[in-house]
C-alpha cells in the first residue's frame, strides 16, 4: 500500500509492481488506517513523506497508525531525511526511512530490514500494553483497599 497524496510515480511503486505484487495507492494515513482495519491483506505500507507535508505535518498520524496497526511494516520515503535509517531508534513513526532519490539496492535493503524492525516494534508495543494493563490492575486493587 502506498500513501502518496500527490500521486507521484515513485520508483518504489514501479519496482514492486514489476515484481507482480498487488499495490494500492491511498491519499493519506487515516485512509490507510481504515483500509488496514478492514482487510488482512496489507503486507507493507510505504509513505511518501514529502507528499504528506513532511514529518512535522505527518508525525501525529504516523504515531497513531503505528499504535493502531503495529503489525504492519511501514517505510517512509523523504527528501528531507539526512540519510537512510535502518535502525530501531525511530520505530514509533516507521520501521525504515529512505532518503530520496532511491536506488534499487537501498530499497532491497529496506525490504530486508523492515520485517526485522517491525518485529521489534510489535514486541515493544505488546510489552507496553502488558505493562499498562498490569499497572491498571494494580491501581484498581489499591483503590479497593482504600474503600
Amino acid at each position: 500500500m502506498f500513501v502518496d497524496p500527490k500521486n507521484s510515480q515513485s520508483e518504489a511503486r514501479e519496482w514492486i509492481s514489476a515484481a507482480s505484487v498487488q499495490t494500492m495507492r491511498l491519499t493519506d494515513l487515516p485512509d490507510a488506517s481504515r483500509v488496514a482495519a478492514n482487510t488482512q491483506s496489507v503486507g507493507l505500507i510505504i509513505v511518501d513523506l514529502d507528499g504528506c507535508g513532511g514529518i512535522a505535518v505527518a508525525a501525529s498520524d504516523l504515531i497513531t497508525f503505528r499504535l493502531e496497526h503495529h503489525e504492519i511494516p511501514l517505510i517512509l520515503i523523504s527528501s528531507e531525511s539526512a540519510c537512510d535509517e535502518f535502525g530501531s531508534e525511530r520505530l514509533a513513526i516507521a520501521d525504515v526511512t529512505l532518503r530520496f532519490p532511491l536506488s534499487i539496492s537501498r530499497f532491497d535493503l529496506a525490504l530486508a530490514k523492515v520485517e526485522m524492525n517491525n518485529l521489534e516494534w510489535q514486541h515493544r508495543v505488546k510489552c507496553q500494553l502488558t505493562t499498562s494493563l498490569l499497572k491498571d490492575v494494580l491501581e484498581a486493587g489499591q483503590r479497593r483497599k482504600i474503600y
